[in-house]
């Protein structure tokens, strides 16, 4: 491992700032869809809220709002491949799935009971079906979304009365006495989920591996070993996980303040790199994989060279609210988006929950 050090090809700097949502929420998620014209964001208002952004004005419009939830919603998460498919989980122990081409979203599917910490879906074109979920319970569970139906329990082998189908998740991990904040799928493929794990009590996260999956059909999945590897990481819980578009880097962020980055070939940790003095929230590559956006407790952004570690700027957030819940880069071009959380002080409201960057980037002066 190396401690970032020496000078980075690029610099980024911020051309614009817009902020939107409503001043007396907060929000812990954001997501754009796979062309970047939707940004969803998740809200403590009980609904999800799509945005568009108008380029004339340097302002965004809000298109949609997401109801059906009776807790405030915090995670959200556009299909990877579709345009109109979102996913939502909230505090009231369920994730519901929407279509959007109504001009009032509809409910295609829900799983219940999931006291959710983490949601993402497959990125390869095999694993779009599929989505990845963490809970408070330690459980990391795998479901296909063409299985999740309207108004049927999550359980597993659960019947629902009349229609002689029942949601069964294609694979439960249950890790417990280890807990795992999030997870994502493996690259090339997806045969691995890979999640930060921690054990009650210790602090010390490593990353884990679980092989859900396998081409070999004399492989039994379900006596298969529950947790395949583990690879040491970080000082305290790994809130964050994210691959590169490429899939060669992993980039890990937790509560002991670190960034590291992976080679995902051998996972070795490559550079790892420290920020101010809070735990981090969210990391994020942008679309060509080149910079990592760092969401923390402070009220700004890091942004660094995802080759090298090395501060390539920053995006300085308005005051009077929390660090960078979770950062989400547009899939086409340099526009950091960001969910915050309440911060009051004072008598004076806090700035709207939602900030978005457009950024601008060029060759560093050496």
């Amino acid at each position: 491992m190396l401690l970032s050090s020496g000078q980075p090809s690029i610099e980024v700097s911020t051309t614009s700032l817009i902020e939107c949502g409503t001043n007396r929420t907060s929000s812990r998620s954001v997501s754009w869809n796979h062309t970047g014209f939707y940004l969803a964001y998740a809200s403590s208002d009980r609904t999800a809220r799509l945005v568009t952004l108008d380029s004339s004005t340097s302002s965004a419009r809000e298109t949609h709002v997401i109801s059906g939830h009776t807790g405030p919603v915090t995670k959200v998460r556009f299909h990877p491949k579709e345009v109109t498919m979102v996913l939502t989980a909230s505090t009231d122990q369920t994730i519901r799935l929407w279509d959007l081409r109504q001009s009032t979203p509809n409910t295609v599917g829900m799983l219940e009971g999931k006291q959710t910490l983490s949601v993402e879906w497959g990125r390869d074109d095999s694993l779009s079906h599929y989505i990845v979920i963490t809970e408070r319970n330690g459980k990391v569970s795998v479901y296909d979304r063409r299985a999740l139906y309207l108004n049927r329990p999550s359980s597993a082998n659960t019947s629902v009365a009349g229609t002689g189908r029942s949601t069964v998740a294609v694979h439960v991990f249950d890790n417990l006495p280890l807990f795992v904040d999030c997870a994502i799928f493996s690259p090339n493929g997806g045969e691995y989920l890979v999640g930060g794990v921690t054990s009650h009590g210790e602090g010390m996260a490593d990353i884990g591996a679980w092989k859900w999956k396998s081409d070999d059909k004399d492989v039994d999945m379900e006596k298969a070993p529950c947790l395949k590897f583990l690879y040491p990481a970080h000082a305290g819980p790994i809130y964050s996980l994210d691959l590169s578009p490429d899939g060669k880097r992993l980039a890990t962020g937790g509560s002991d303040a670190l960034v590291g980055l992976w080679d995902t070939d051998c996972m070795i940790c490559t550079h790892m790199f420290a920020q101010p003095t809070k735990l981090i929230r969210s990391v994020a590559f942008s679309h060509d994989g080149h910079i990592l956006a760092v969401g923390n407790e402070e009220n700004d952004i890091s942004l660094v060279e995802a080759a090298t570690g090395l501060s390539v700027g920053s995006i300085q957030l308005a005051q009077r609210r929390g660090g960078a819940v979770e950062v989400a880069w547009h899939p086409t071009v340099p526009i950091v988006a960001c969910a915050r959380t309440e911060q009051f002080m004072g008598d004076r409201p806090p700035p709207p929950p939602i900030a978005i960057a457009k950024l601008s980037i060029a060759p560093a002066q050496q």
